[in-house]
């Protein structure tokens, strides 16, 4: 049995639509697939319906942008009521906040000299929902970047013209939705947030007093080392350990559907939770 729970559809800033990503997920011989948009549930009954088709178990997920002592921080809900009216409510303030931030991303490329509005960047992109991974496809389509990674090195990333930092819900905010949806609440790839040991440390058990339970030990770029260092934090918290390939689109670096290191076996994985199907179930 293969879960992957951690992957993005076009409805946030994947390339497939929910249907593609399932087709693709089964012939990558996924059984679980965890559908995690960004602050958007908009893909959830379109991919279980795939599931049906595709003979893959389809979670109801979210990745959904916190603000964690000026860094931001993403928590996977895994198995949420799509539903829930706090956790509709929650996210359809994070779309505004998207919708801030972008415009002011446009006012600083525009500031550089490119020509560009927030109507372009959006133009066939199934979402309302823009990231920065949208406005640095829009930014190689116009040849104003080789590629994704250097559209964000010369655009977008932290100290550069059109970085603006999100303005998100408090973590325990998000924590609440998803268990008030029913869901398990997951720490996204630890590695990515340049947390120091004892920073980490705070933040973890943060995380711990307002109900999450588990953490991303294993997704797809993480190395062997990365693996084994966040399995043993893993059992020294009591957490779940939870995997997914984090997958947006072929290109993305050699990352794909159900590609990560196994989970070594003295974590306990987040699919042995009570609740992880309740939700889920097809």
């Amino acid at each position: 049995m293969t879960y992957d729970l951690h992957c993005h559809s076009h409805f946030s800033d994947g390339v497939f639509d929910p249907e593609k990503l399932v087709y693709e997920a089964a012939r990558e011989g996924v059984n679980t697939l965890a559908l995690t948009d960004h602050d958007t549930v908009e893909g959830i009954e379109r991919a279980i319906s795939a599931g049906y088709e595709y003979g893959v178990k389809v979670i109801p997920g979210i990745e959904i942008s916190t603000t964690w002592e000026n860094k931001t921080v993403h928590i996977i809900g895994l198995g949420v009521s799509i539903n829930d009216n706090a956790l509709c409510n929650g996210i359809a303030g994070l779309r505004r906040q998207r919708k801030h931030r972008a415009e002011k991303m446009v006012t600083g490329l525009q500031k550089t000299g490119i020509d560009i509005t927030a109507a372009d960047v959006a133009n066939g992109v199934a979402t309302e929902n823009l990231t920065r991974t949208h406005f640095a496809r829009y930014l190689v389509k116009k040849g104003f970047a080789k590629d994704i990674r250097t559209a964000f090195d010369r655009y977008l990333k932290k100290g550069k013209s059109a970085y603006v930092r999100g303005s998100w819900c408090a973590l325990e905010e998000a924590i609440e939705w998803i268990r008030n949806a029913g869901g398990l609440a997951v720490v996204a790839h630890p590695a990515r947030y340049g947390l120091t040991r004892s920073k980490l440390s705070h933040f973890l058990a943060e995380f711990k007093d307002h109900g999450g339970i588990g953490i991303e030990v294993s997704t797809g770029r993480s190395t062997v080392q990365e693996v084994m260092y966040f399995a043993d934090i893993c059992t020294s918290y009591g957490f779940m350990a939870s995997q997914g390939s984090d997958f947006h689109e072929p290109s993305q670096y050699g990352v794909r559907l159900g590609g990560f290191p196994a989970l070594p076996d003295k974590v306990v994985p987040v699919w042995e939770h009570p609740d992880f199907l309740v939700h889920g179930r097809i």
